[in-house]
C-alpha cells in the first residue's frame, strides 16, 4: 500500500426514510452486498488497508495457490444439469401442480394513485368454483402490503381470488364491485422531488427515499475545473426495463396439518423469501419451507419476499387447499419490479495532454412507489476507473407512482457507465486523441479512490490492451475526421470500459459438505442455481478441494429445509461468496477425512495428500487408501485420543467477509456496428469483450455468461423501453409484442470473450463473479460506434430507429 496520506472520505449514502425495521434490515444487507457498508466502516476507522507485509503475503499465497496443478478448476465443463434442462426433465416451480390445487387471479387498480372507496366481493364469493377471496383487509401490516386500499401504481393488487380454474378466477374478478377516488400522481423523479409535488402515498412524509441523499466529494472541484484546458458536458437518460425472465414469477403454497407452510417459488433467494413470509405471517421460520429445483433466471427481480407470496399463502390457508399463482406476462409487467431509468448530468475537465482534472455531476432515479434504489451504483465506474483528483457528485432517489423499482443485472452501473463513457469519447474528440489512448492514460489500477483500499485484483489495463488487439482497434479506428456518406449504410467502431461493485464477497457465506461412507460427496446449500451454471461451479470447487473427480460431487437442490442460508444469487456473488463457503466447508471435510486416514495409516495428517480420489502418504505414495476407504474409516477425538467412529463426515463453513480490500470487477468492450441513416436501423456486427474474472473456475460457463451479457446489453442499448402514458400513469406496452427484444437473428457474426485472470487475492482459487458485469459496456460502446458511423451523438436509450433518425437530421 502506498504511504501516501489520503484526505478524509467524503461519502454519504443516506438512511432510508422509513420506520419499518424489516426495510431497514434489508437496506443494511444491501449496503454490505454493494460495498457501501465498507465505505462507511472505513470512514469510521473500523477498516483499514492491509499492511505492506500482509499485502505481499496475500498476493504470494494467492499466486502460489493458482500455480498448483489444478485438475477440475479451470477446465471447461458443461453444466452438470444441462441434459435435464434441454430434455425438459428439469423441474421448475411453474411445473408444480399439487393434488387439488386451486388457481389465482388478482384484481388490479387501473389508476396510478387512488383510494378504494367501495369493494364488494359478495357476488364473486357465491360463484360456483370460487373457493377463497382475500382483499387488502386480510393483509398483514407490513412495509409493502401485498394488497392495498391505496394503490400507488397502475396494476397494484386490490383483491385476489382462488378458484378451481383460471377461467373461473377471471370471471370472479369481473364480478367484484369496486369504486375508486382518483388521487394526484407523479411519474418523473425530478418532478416528484419538487416542493409541492403530490405525495406518492398518503403514508409518506416526503417522496425522497433517503435523508440525506447520495453524495461523494474529493479534492476541490472548482480548482480542478480552473486547471482544465477543456470541459465536456453531457446529459443522458436510460429507460424503464423489465427483467423478462424465461420462467415467469410463480408461487404454489400448501399448508400441512400442523400449520407448516411449504412454498414452491421461482426465487433467487429462498431463505430471504422464507424469512419474509415468516415475518409477514408472524410464524417461526422453522415452520416455513421454500424450495425450487431450478429457477429459470431472475436478473434481480426474484430476490426475496414479493406480494404474491403472501396472498397466495393466505388464500391456501383460507381455502384449505394448495393454491397456485403463475403470473402471466402482463401480470409480470405490471406487478413485478422494473429496472429504473436514470437521468444523469456530468461535466469533466481535462488538460491538453488528456489528464482529467475534475468531475461534477448529478443523477436522478425513480424508486417506484415502494422501492429503495440508491445512486451509488450510478457513479460506481466514474468514481473508480479513472484518476480524478477533484470530484463532486450527487444522486437523488425519489418515489414515483410507477411499479416498484427492482435491481436488474448490475442495477444502476450500466446506466452510469453509459454516461461517463460517452463523455470520455467526447473528450477524446475535443483533444483529438484515440479513445483507447485516453482511457489507458487515466485508469487507476492500484487503489480504490473512494475507500483508499487496494483492489483485490485489477485487470483493467490487460482487458483494454488484449481486447483492443483481438478486435483490431488500431486498424479499425479511423480517427475523428473520417469521411461519412449518409446516403448509404455506414460502419463504425466504439469502445468503453468499466468498474462494477458486483462479483465480490458478502455475508452470509455458509455451506455444508458431507462425505458419505462410500466416498460420495454432497454439498448442502440454500443458494439458487438460476441458470448460470452456479451449481456446477460450486461442485468444481468442492471436487478440486477434496481431490476427487467432479462426477463424485452432487449438490442439494435449493431448499430452506435442507441447506444453510448462503445469501441470494444476486450481485454476482455466487462464485466468490457461495464459492468461498464451499471451499472452506470442503477444506473442513478434507481435514476430518485426513484425520481418520492418518489414524489408520499410522502417520500424521499433515503427511497425507489426496489426488484422483486416493489418499496417500506424500513421502511414500504406496501407502494409501481409496477415498471411499478413508471416508469409511473415520475417527473422532475424545480427550485428545483418536477413536474410530464411522459415519458421515461433515465439513461446515460460516465465512466472515474479508477486510482491507476493495473488491471490484473490471472489463472493456469493443463493438462494430452498421447504421442505416435512411431507416435508423442499427445492426451490431462484431463484439469483443475482455473481463477481469480473477480466475475462471469454469471457463465455458464464464464465456457463456459474457455472451449472454452482450446480447442483454444490445437489447438495453437498442430496443428495451417500458413506456408510461404521462396523462394516465398507465404502462402502455406490458407485453412482448410492444416491449421489443432482439431475436436470435440479431446475434453478431462474431462474438468473442477474453478472460483476463490476474488472480483475486481473496477469491476461491483467485476467482470473482462475472454474471452481471458482462452487460456493462454494451450501451456506451454501441453509442460510441454509432457516432463513429454517422457523426450523430445519442445520449438516450434505447437508441431505436426513431432516435437514430432524429439524431441524423440534427447532424
Amino acid at each position: 500500500m502506498p504511504s501516501k496520506k489520503f484526505a478524509p472520505i467524503q461519502w454519504t449514502y443516506g438512511t432510508l426514510i422509513t420506520d419499518d425495521p424489516e426495510a431497514l434490515a434489508r437496506e443494511e444487507r444491501s449496503k454490505e452486498l454493494y460495498g457501501f457498508a465498507q465505505v462507511e466502516r472505513v470512514q469510521r476507522g473500523e477498516e483499514k488497508p492491509p499492511s505492506p507485509a500482509r499485502l505481499k503475503a496475500d498476493r504470494s499465497r494467492a499466486e502460489a495457490a493458482a500455480a498448483l496443478p489444478l485438475k477440475v478448476v479451470g477446465t471447461p465443463t458443461i453444466d452438470l444439469y444441462a441434459r435435464e434442462k434441454v430434455t425438459g426433465r428439469a423441474r421448475y416451480p411453474v411445473d408444480i401442480y399439487p393434488t387439488g390445487v386451486l388457481y389465482t387471479k388478482v384484481l388490479r387498480s387501473p389508476y396510478p394513485h387512488a383510494k378504494v372507496t367501495r369493494l364488494d366481493t359478495s357476488d364473486a364469493e357465491r360463484m360456483p368454483g370460487v373457493r377463497a377471496i382475500v382483499t387488502y383487509a386480510d393483509m398483514p401490516r407490513i412495509a409493502r402490503p401485498p394488497l392495498t386500499d391505496e394503490p400507488s401504481f397502475a396494476g397494484e393488487g386490490i383483491a385476489a381470488v382462488a378458484a378451481e380454474t383460471e377461467g373461473i378466477a377471471e370471471a370472479a374478478l369481473r364480478a367484484i364491485k369496486v369504486e375508486y377516488e382518483q388521487l394526484p400522481f407523479v411519474l418523473d423523479p425530478r418532478e416528484a422531488a419538487k416542493p409541492g409535488a403530490p405525495l406518492v402515498r398518503s403514508d409518506l412524509r416526503t417522496n425522497h427515499v433517503r435523508d440525506p441523499q447520495f453524495s461523494n466529494k474529493r479534492g476541490d472541484v472548482e480548482r480542478g475545473f480552473a486547471q482544465a484546458d477543456i470541459v465536456v458536458e453531457s446529459k443522458s437518460q436510460t429507460s424503464w426495463e423489465q427483467h423478462v425472465a424465461m420462467e415467469p414469477h410463480s408461487a404454489t403454497a400448501m399448508w400441512e396439518a400442523d400449520d407448516r407452510l411449504t412454498v414452491w417459488s421461482s426465487t433467487q433467494y429462498a431463505h430471504g423469501m422464507r424469512n419474509g413470509i415468516a415475518s409477514a405471517l408472524a410464524m417461526p421460520q422453522s415452520k416455513v419451507r421454500v424450495l425450487a429445483e431450478h429457477t429459470g433466471s431472475g436478473w434481480g427481480d426474484k430476490t426475496g419476499l414479493l406480494p404474491y407470496h403472501v396472498y397466495t399463502a393466505l388464500l391456501a390457508k383460507k381455502a384449505g387447499r394448495p393454491v397456485r399463482y403463475e403470473l402471466n406476462r402482463k401480470d409480470v409487467f405490471v406487478e413485478a419490479g422494473h429496472n429504473y431509468p436514470k437521468y444523469q448530468e456530468i461535466r469533466l475537465g481535462f488538460k491538453r495532454d488528456g489528464t482529467i482534472t475534475a468531475m461534477q455531476g448529478v443523477s436522478w432515479v425513480p424508486a417506484g412507489s415502494r422501492g429503495a434504489p440508491g445512486n451509488g451504483d450510478d457513479w460506481e465506474s466514474a468514481l473508480r476507473v479513472y484518476k480524478i483528483p477533484n470530484v463532486d457528485v450527487q444522486g437523488f432517489s425519489v418515489r414515483t407512482n410507477t411499479v416498484t423499482a427492482s435491481p436488474l443485472r448490475s442495477v444502476g452501473e450500466p446506466a452510469g457507465v453509459f454516461s461517463i463513457e460517452i463523455l470520455m469519447d467526447q473528450a477524446a474528440e475535443k483533444l483529438n486523441m484515440d479513445p483507447l489512448e485516453l482511457r489507458l492514460k487515466n485508469i487507476e489500477e492500484k487503489v480504490d479512490q473512494v475507500t483508499n483500499l487496494p483492489f483485490s485484483s485489477n485487470g483493467l489495463r490487460e482487458a483494454l490492451e488484449r481486447g483492443a488487439e483481438a478486435f483490431g482497434w488500431k486498424q479499425k479506428w479511423q480517427g475523428w475526421n473520417r469521411q461519412r456518406d449518409l446516403t448509404k449504410p455506414q460502419r463504425g467502431v466504439g469502445m468503453a470500459c468499466f468498474s462494477f461493485n458486483k462479483g465480490g464477497q458478502s455475508p452470509p457465506m455458509t455451506a455444508i459438505v458431507q462425505i458419505e461412507t462410500d466416498g460420495s460427496v454432497r454439498m448442502l446449500t440454500g443458494a439458487a442455481d438460476i441458470g448460470g451454471g452456479q451449481a456446477t461451479t460450486w461442485s468444481m470447487i468442492v471436487a478440486e478441494t477434496l481431490g476427487v473427480p467432479l462426477s463424485q460431487v452432487t449438490i442439494s437442490r435449493m431448499d430452506t429445509a435442507a441447506g444453510s442460508d448462503s445469501g441470494g444469487i444476486f450481485g454476482s456473488r455466487g462464485t466468490k461468496s457461495v464459492g468461498m463457503a464451499a471451499l472452506r466447508a470442503a477444506q473442513e471435510a478434507r481435514k476430518e477425512l485426513l484425520q481418520g486416514a492418518a489414524f489408520n495409516l499410522k502417520v500424521k495428517a499433515e503427511e497425507l495428500d489426496i489426488a484422483d480420489a486416493v489418499v496417500f502418504v506424500k513421502s511414500d505414495p504406496t501407502k494409501k487408501l481409496t477415498f471411499a476407504q478413508a471416508a469409511a474409516a473415520g475417527v473422532v477425538i475424545v480427550d485428545d485420543i483418536p477413536r474410530t467412529a464411522a459415519g458421515t463426515i461433515i465439513g461446515e463453513a460460516k465465512v466472515p467477509p474479508p477486510t482491507g480490500y476493495s473488491q471490484k470487477t473490471f472489463g472493456a468492450g469493443f463493438y462494430e456496428v452498421e447504421v442505416d441513416p435512411g431507416t435508423g436501423n442499427v445492426r451490431v456486427l462484431r463484439v469483443v469483450q475482455a473481463h477481469d474474472v480473477g480466475k475462471a473456475i469454469n471457463p465455458l460457463a464464464v464465456e457463456n455468461q459474457i455472451h449472454g451479457g452482450i446480447m442483454h446489453a444490445m437489447n438495453k442499448a437498442l430496443t428495451e423501453e417500458l413506456i408510461y402514458d404521462p396523462s394516465t400513469g398507465v404502462l402502455v406496452n406490458p407485453n412482448l409484442d410492444d416491449y421489443k427484444l432482439h431475436m436470435i437473428d440479431a446475434t453478431p457474426a462474431e462474438v468473442r470473450a477474453i478472460l483476463v485472470e490476474p488472480i483475486d487475492v481473496i477469491g476461491p482459487y483467485g476467482a470473482k463473479g462475472i454474471g452481471e458485469p458482462a452487460n456493462g459496456v454494451g450501451q456506451p460502446s454501441i453509442a460510441n460506434a454509432i457516432y463513429d458511423a454517422i457523426g450523430a451523438r445519442l445520449t438516450e436509450v434505447p437508441m431505436n430507429p426513431y432516435r437514430v433518425m432524429k439524431a441524423v437530421k440534427a447532424v
